[in-house]
């Protein structure tokens, strides 16, 4: 088999991922419809909805875990064998290793009963007029699709971790944004390259994938401490500072996914604009790991997580 030139590798890699992509953004869209469903067919979101909702909402977020996680497993034996070679066969990664409790630390039980609590807060704290009812329960809608597809998240991150830390020649991932729920914060994320023992870390909402860096891999594009958006031709374009940062998120993904918009005009004690780097952070996540947050934002106790 005559070698790839680097521009056909580079080729290659970006239409894996763009299927990769499209597949699970389905599997996303699948769930969120789901949920969505078994949500609105409650008949009054009291305590006695409670275990109907959960006991069908934990299995169909663990079957779309377990779909994810496969999808992700044929990804990476496809990624590496156009990076450096090999059959592309999937590697094998325990189902319980990547769904539930074992990629969310907590039970699922307790995780999906926090959209009902929510509602009944929301209901003590809203003023009494009209609307105020269907709020809460579009709230709660909202917190019970949010817990879903973070689990989705954590089912592909844990997943990868566990295939690229066991590949010899593996060196680390890197993250690759994809567009729709791709903000200012994912292209900060962006700017670091991860250990291949590292989760890739990530916030609500967050659907990037993430591309395996090899020891031995003919580099095409750039590999610093950058973020890197990557073209429909391929092509790996660095992300230099604040403003370039917004142009590109802009410019690739439209003006709606501007959601890191408030970095924007971000001043010091000095009046100068204050690098992104400074301002987004990582913090160690009681539940998820490592998750994107902002400097100065602190998570709060076990029992605030599971209000």
């Amino acid at each position: 088999m005559a070698q790839q030139s680097p521009q056909q590798r580079q080729a290659d890699l970006a239409a894996l991922i763009a299927a990769y992509s499209t597949q699970t953004a389905l599997l996303r869209a699948n769930l969120t419809a789901q949920i969505t469903r078994l949500w609105g067919s409650l008949g009054s979101w009291r305590n006695a909805d409670i275990k109907p909702f959960v006991t069908q909402a934990v299995p169909l977020v663990q079957g779309a875990q377990l779909q994810m996680a496969g999808l992700t497993a044929a990804f990476l034996a496809q990624q590496r064998r156009i990076a450096v070679g090999g059959t592309g066969l999937p590697a094998a990664v325990s189902p319980g290793s990547v769904t539930g409790a074992s990629a969310r630390k907590a039970n699922p039980v307790d995780v999906y009963e926090r959209p009902f609590h929510l509602v009944w807060r929301e209901l003590a704290e809203l003023p009494r007029e009209e609307g105020s009812i269907e709020k809460a329960i579009q709230s709660g809608l909202d917190r019970a699709v949010n817990l879903a597809v973070t689990d989705l998240q954590l089912a592909k991150t844990h997943t990868t971790r566990r295939i690229v830390a066991n590949d010899r020649q593996a060196i680390g991932t890197r993250r690759v944004l994809e567009g729709a729920y791709s903000c200012g914060l994912c292209i900060v994320a962006a700017t670091r390259i991860y250990h291949k023992t590292e989760l890739l870390d990530v916030h609500p909402g967050c659907d990037c994938s993430q591309e395996t860096l090899y020891a031995d891999e003919p580099q095409t594009g750039p590999v610093s401490v950058q973020a890197v958006v990557r073209g429909a031709d391929g092509t790996l374009t660095p992300v230099a500072d604040l403003p370039d940062l917004h142009r590109r998120v802009h410019d690739t993904f439209g003006a709606d996914s501007t959601a890191a918009g408030w970095l924007k005009g971000v001043t010091g004690e000095s009046g100068k604009p204050i690098h992104y780097r400074d301002v987004v952070i990582d913090h160690e996540h009681g539940e998820l790991g490592r998750v994107i947050g902002v400097r100065g934002q602190h998570f709060t106790g076990p029992g605030d997580i599971a209000a």
